[in-house]
């Protein structure tokens, strides 16, 4: 068990895999003499037993074949044990319309990451070897807009428009807005 522990510590944060197998193994052994589940995951692995429960989840979900890190596994199934609990009701907005978990949010990196990770594997691993950012591949799988900011500087804003669109889409542009603000004057 001290073993399994070790490693827990060492290993398992950048590499969860063997979770599933430390949790099968305890649950076919009675949970070696830890009495239950959450005192096996907590006493005897050293991790939290609510994390181990999202991990898992995670784990279920991908199957991954290469090492991942338990991060990853955590926010993907925090993501699928929270889906389908009613929102937070009338006035209790939280502070992301995607997910309700704090730090993991749906627009997060992290979670970003993992979702590559479970839909798009060839994107997750160019954001891993620092090819693209994790917003251009989620743009790329389609999970994202890709988005522009405009300021209140006029000659700016129109180069970003002309940077972004191209001159030919940003004069169609300024005749659409020519158009309905005609069309709002008269």
């Amino acid at each position: 068990m001290s073993e399994r522990h070790r490693f827990c510590t060492q290993y398992l944060p950048k590499d969860c895999r063997n979770l599933l197998f430390f949790v099968e193994d305890g649950a076919a052994n009675q949970w070696l003499d830890f009495g239950s589940r959450e005192r096996y995951i907590a006493e005897g692995l050293g991790l939290d037993p609510e994390m181990v429960e999202w991990a898992l989840e995670g784990l279920h979900r991908m199957r991954p074949e290469q090492a991942v890190s338990l991060d990853e596994m955590v926010v993907l199934g925090r993501r699928e044990i929270g889906r389908g609990k009613p929102g937070p009701g009338r006035g209790h907005k939280t502070g992301d319309n995607v997910t309700r978990f704090p730090g993991d949010r749906g627009n997060s990196s992290k979670y970003t990451l993992a979702r590559l990770n479970r839909d798009r594997p060839d994107l997750a691993a160019k954001v891993r070897a620092k090819e693209i950012t994790t917003n251009a591949a989620a743009i790329q799988a389609g999970f994202r807009r890709q988005t522009v900011t405009i300021t209140g500087d006029l000659p700016r804003a129109a180069a970003t428009i002309v940077r972004q669109w191209g001159r030919e889409q940003a004069r169609r542009f300024a005749e659409t807005i020519l158009e309905k603000t005609e069309y709002v004057e008269s």
